[in-house]
C-alpha cells in the first residue's frame, strides 16, 4: 500500500471539523451476511477518469466480497454509498480541493494535482481527487490502506484481494498528496503495467527528457544553418527528424529565443500543461566556436567528464527569462546530464527544473555516495525552485539481479530532503528480478518517509506467502552482492557488460540456489507463490547459465598467453574447453528462452566476447588443420556459417591467408598531420596515426599518443588512457560472400566493467549495420607481453563494408592498453602468414 508524506493539507480544518461533527460515523459497513451495504455511486456528469475509478472500486469489491457491484449515477436525495469524484452529494459538505496552477510552488489553500481527499460523512464515504485523474488515486489510497488490496507486480499475478465475509471501514477524514509531484518509473507503458502505475499512484507531470531535435526540427536548422554546431571544423545538424546525435549550437541567444518561442506556443495551446522541455539531445556533439568556448574555458570537469553547464544553463536561463514573462507559472524542465550534472557557476532561473542524471546504483562506494549527495544540495541551492533525479534503476542489461533497493531508496529520501519533486526511474524491469525494487520506489514517491524494513515486510509476506522468509534471504543476498563490489563507480556499469558475471561466482549462485529451491518447497500448494517464485527461478537460471558460460570463457582466454601454437597436450586441452564453452552457450540461451521476463536483455552482449577464434588463429599458423580437428573433436559449432568454423576454414588446404594487408598504416610508420581536435577538449594527447579514423569521447584524463616503445621492426604502437570511448578504426569496400581476417596485437590494464578489444563488423550500403559484431577484448588485468587478438567472418549478403578496430571503454584509474599491428586481410592465399 502506499501511505501518504507530508506535508498534509489541512483546510480550514477546525470549522469543518465543527460543522461535520454530527455526520461522523464510528465506522461504516461495505458488505456482511453476503449483503452489499454501501452502492457506488458517480454524478451524472461524470468525467472519464472518475468513472473509470468507480469501475475499478466495483470491480475489487466484487472479487473481495463475491457480491455483484455496478456503478449507479447518484439520486437526488441519495442514499448511503461510496461516492466516487465530485459528485452532487459532497457539494453542501464544503468546496473541493482546489489544485495549485503552479505545480511545485503551491499557495496556501492550494493542493497539487494529484491531491486526494477521503471523508466519511453521514454513513456514506466521498472520494475525491484534486483532479479528476486523481479520483483514481483515492480509490487506490482507500483499497490498499483500509482493504489490504496490493498491486505489487502488472498483471494479475501481481494484484492481491483478500477475500473476506465483511468489511468495515473505520472513520476517515484525511487529505493527502505525494511527496514527488511528478513520479514515473519507465517501462510500464504495457496495458498491464499502465494500470499497475496508475494504482501506485504514479503519473508524470514534469516535462524533461531529450527535447532538442523537436524543437529544433531538420527545415528550422535547413533554413538557419549558423544555429548548427561547429564540429570538428563542419556544421552539425539533423540528419532526419529523429535524429538526437547532435546539438543546435546553444551558446546563441537567438537559438535559445526560439525555444522560449516553441515552449510559449506549446504552453499557450495548453494552459494546464505544467512544463515545457528544453533538453539537450542525447549527445555530446556541442559547438567548439568561439562563442561556445568562451562560456566553457577554461574547462572544468565533473566526474572525470568535461564540465558544460555554463553552456547548457546559459541557454536555459535565457529561455526562461523570456517564457517567465509570457508564461508566468510554468516550468522548463531540463536534464542536468552527462556533461552538466554539476550546477553552473551561476544562479538557475527557478523556472528551470534539472533532472540529475546519476547512477545512483553506484552508491556501493561511499565517496560516490557521499559526492551525489552534495550534487543534490548545490542544485537545491542554485536557484530553482526544485529539481528532479533521474535514475538507471535497469533490470534489462543484466543477466545477473540488479537490486541494490536500499540504496535506491535512500536516494529518493535524500533527494526530498534536498528538494526534489520529480522523480523518473529508467527501468526495463527484468520481472523475475525487479518486483520489489519498481514497487517500492513507487511507494516511497508518495511517503519517503516509510522504511525498507517495513516496505521488505509488507512486500515478502504479501507477494510469496509462505516462501517469505527464502526469497527475503535470496534478494537481500543479491544486494549485498552487489554492494561488495570492488573497483572504481561508473554511469551504468556493466550494462551489456560479461564482467557483471564476476559478482556472482559459482559458490554463490549454488548458495541462492539452495535458497530459490526451498523457497519453491515452502511454496507447495499455493499457486500464485508458486508461480512467482518459478519466475524468479528461471531468471536466476539464467544467471547460472551466464555465469557458468562466463567462467569457462575465462579459462579460454588464459591459455597460450605465450603465444606460442598449441602442443597435443593444449590442443587437447583447448578442444575440450571449446566443447564445454559451446555447450554452455547453447544452455544459456535455452534457459533465456525459457525466462521471457529476461527478453529486454539479449545475451548476445555477453558472449560476443570470444576466445576462440584466436586459439584456432594460433593453432592454424603451426598447423593448417589443426583448427578443423579441434573443432571436429570438439563436436560445437560445426556448421559454416559460424565465426570458429570460418577461421578454421581460412586454413583450409590452400586457403592459408597471404594476401596483401588491407589494411592502411598498419605499422603506424605514417603520423597524421595534427593531433585530436580540437586541443582545448584533448590536451594531453600527442601524434596520432594517419589513415585511421579516431573517435574519443573528451575525458580529464583522456591520451591517445604513438609511442615507440613497439618493438624494433614491428612499428610504432598507440598508447590509450583515461578512456571513456575511444576508437581507432578503418572502414573498407567489402565483398558479399568474402571471408575476413582481422588480427592486432594488443597489452594493457584492463578492469572490470571496461574492455580492451578487436573488433570486426559490417555495413550496408546505407550505413546500417549487419551481420554478427565480433570482438575480442584482453584479459581482466594485466597482459604485459603483446598478445594477439584474431577474428574471422563472412562478409553478409547485403555487406558493402568492413570495419576492423580497436575500442577502448570505461578506463579506471591506471588502466591502459598498446596497440600496434593492426591487419585486415581477404583470406584468399596459399602461403603461410
Amino acid at each position: 500500500m502506499f501511505n501518504f508524506y507530508p506535508p498534509i493539507r489541512w483546510f480550514g480544518v477546525l470549522a469543518l471539523a465543527v460543522s461535520l461533527a454530527g455526520l461522523a460515523a464510528a465506522a461504516i459497513p461495505v458488505f456482511r451476511s453476503g449483503k452489499p451495504l454501501l452502492p457506488i455511486y458517480v454524478a451524472a456528469d461524470a468525467v472519464p477518469a472518475e468513472r473509470a475509478a468507480a469501475e475499478e472500486l466495483a470491480r475489487v469489491l466484487q472479487v473481495m466480497s463475491g457480491l455483484a457491484w455496478r456503478v449507479q449515477v447518484e439520486k437526488t436525495p441519495g442514499g448511503n454509498g461510496f461516492y466516487v469524484g465530485r459528485t452532487h452529494a459532497v457539494a453542501p459538505h464544503g468546496p473541493g480541493l482546489k489544485p495549485t496552477p503552479d505545480l511545485v510552488a503551491p499557495q496556501a489553500g492550494e493542493i497539487g494535482p494529484d491531491g486526494i481527499r477521503i471523508r466519511s460523512l453521514g454513513g456514506s464515504v466521498f472520494l475525491e481527487g484534486a483532479t479528476p485523474e486523481a479520483t483514481g488515486f483515492a480509490v487506490a489510497w482507500l483499497l490498499q490502506r483500509e482493504g489490504g488490496v496490493r498491486w505489487y507486480a502488472p498483471g494479475p499475478t501481481g494484484e492481491i484481494i483478500p477475500r473476506r465475509p465483511e468489511w468495515v471501514l473505520p472513520d476517515l477524514d484525511l487529505v493527502r498528496e505525494p511527496a514527488y509531484v511528478s513520479r514515473e518509473i519507465y517501462g510500464t507503458k504495457t496495458r498491464d503495467g499502465s494500470e499497475w502505475a496508475r494504482h501506485n499512484g504514479l503519473r508524470s507531470r514534469l516535462e524533461f527528457s531529450h527535447a532538442l531535435t523537436r524543437v529544433f526540427p531538420p527545415e528550422i536548422m535547413a533554413a538557419h544553418p549558423e544555429w548548427c554546431s561547429l564540429v570538428r571544423g563542419a556544421r552539425l545538424g539533423p540528419a532526419s527528424p529523429g535524429d538526437n546525435t547532435w546539438q543546435p549550437n546553444l551558446a546563441l541567444p537567438e537559438t535559445a529565443a526560439f525555444a522560449a518561442q516553441a515552449a510559449a506556443a506549446a504552453l499557450a495551446q495548453e494552459p494546464a500543461r505544467a512544463s515545457f522541455s528544453l533538453a539537450m539531445n542525447d549527445s555530446v556533439r556541442f559547438d567548439q566556436g568561439s562563442a561556445t568556448r568562451a562560456l566553457v574555458e577554461p574547462l572544468r570537469y565533473f566526474r572525470g567528464r568535461p564540465d558544460y553547464s555554463p553552456l547548457v544553463f546559459t541557454f536555459t536561463n535565457r529561455a526562461a527569462e523570456a517564457v517567465t514573462r509570457t508564461n508566468p507559472g510554468h516550468y522548463l524542465g531540463c536534464l542536468a546530464y552527462f556533461w552538466c550534472e554539476n550546477p553552473p557557476p551561476f544562479r538557475v532561473n527557478p523556472q528551470v527544473v534539472p533532472f540529475i542524471t546519476t547512477d545512483r546504483t553506484q552508491y556501493y562506494d561511499p565517496g560516490y555516495r557521499a559526492d551525489d549527495l552534495a550534487l543534490m544540495s548545490r542544485w537545491g541551492e542554485s536557484g530553482v525552485r526544485a529539481f528532479g533525479l533521474w535514475e538507471y534503476a535497469e533490470g534489462a542489461g543484466f543477466l545477473v539481479p540488479r537490486v541494490p533497493v536500499t540504496v535506491l531508496a535512500a536516494a529518493v529520501q535524500e533527494g526530498w530532503r534536498r528538494g526534489a519533486r520529480g522523480y523518473f526511474a529508467e527501468m526495463e524491469a527484468q520481472p523475475g528480478f525487479d518486483t520489489f525494487k519498481a514497487w517500492m520506489l513507487a511507494q516511497l514517491l508518495w511517503d519517503p518517509a516509510r522504511t525498507m524494513i517495513a516496505l521488505a515486510d509488507d512486500f515478502y509476506p504479501g507477494y510469496y506467502g509462505p516462501a517469505a522468509d527464502p526469497m527475503r534471504w535470496f534478494f537481500e543476498c543479491c544486494e549485498a552482492q552487489w554492494m561488495a563490489q570492488a573497483g572504481a563507480p561508473s554511469w551504468l556499469k556493466f550494462y551489456q557488460q560479461e564482467d557483471q558475471a564476476l559478482l556472482f561466482p559459482p559458490d554463490v549462485c549454488r548458495a541462492l540456489r539452495a535458497r530459490l529451491d526451498q523457497a519453491a518447497r515452502r511454496a507447495l500448494g499455493d499457486a500464485s507463490a508458486t508461480a512467482r517464485v518459478e519466475q524468479t527461478s528461471r531468471a536466476f537460471a539464467v544467471t547460472e547459465a551466464f555465469v557458468e558460460f562466463d567462467t569457462i570463457r575465462r579459462k579460454l582466454f588464459a591459455l597460450a598467453g605465450d603465444e606460442t601454437a598449441p602442443g597435443v597436450e593444449t590442443e587437447t586441452a583447448i578442444t575440450g574447453a571449446i566443447r564445454q564453452l559451446g555447450q554452455a552457450r547453447a544452455r544459456l540461451r535455452e534457459t533465456w528462452d525459457r525466462a521471457p521476463g529476461m527478453a529486454a536483455t539479449d545475451p548476445l552482449f555477453f558472449t560476443r566476447n570470444d576466445p576462440v577464434p584466436r586459439l584456432l588463429w594460433l593453432a592454424g599458423r603451426a598447423d593448417v588443420l589443426a583448427p578443423r580437428r579441434i573443432l571436429d573433436a570438439a563436436g560445437v559449432d560445426a556448421q559454416p556459417g559460424s565465426s570458429w568454423r570460418i577461421m578454421a576454414e581460412v586454413f583450409g588446404p590452400g586457403s592459408v591467408p597471404t594476401a596483401a594487408n588491407l589494411a592502411a598504416n598498419s605499422s603506424f610508420g605514417k603520423s597524421a598531420a595534427g593531433s585530436q581536435e580540437p586541443r582545448f577538449l584533448y590536451p594531453h594527447s600527442g601524434a596520432v596515426p594517419a589513415d585511421w579514423e579516431l573517435r574519443a569521447m573528451p575525458t580529464e584524463t583522456g591520451k591517445v599518443a604513438l609511442t615507440d616503445r613497439a618493438a624494433p621492426g614491428s612499428g610504432r604502437a598507440l598508447r590509450v588512457e583515461g578512456a571513456w570511448d575511444t576508437q581507432l578504426y578503418q572502414w573498407l569496400p567489402a565483398a558479399p560472400g568474402g571471408v575476413y581476417l582481422a588480427t592486432a596485437q594488443l597489452r594493457g590494464q584492463s578492469s572490470p566493467g571496461g574492455d580492451s578489444a578487436l573488433f570486426l563488423k559490417f555495413r550496408t550500403a546505407a550505413g546500417q549495420p549487419t551481420g554478427v559484431f565480433g570482438m575480442q577484448a584482453l584479459p581482466k588485468g594485466t597482459t604485459a607481453a603483446w598478445r594477439t587478438a584474431a577474428l574471422a567472418d563472412r562478409a553478409p549478403a547485403d555487406a558493402a563494408w568492413v570495419g576492423i578496430g580497436v575500442v577502448a571503454t570505461r578506463q579506471a584509474p591506471g588502466d591502459w592498453l598498446e596497440i600496434r599491428a593492426v591487419e585486415l586481410r581477404d583470406g584468399k592465399g596459399e602461403e603461410n602468414l
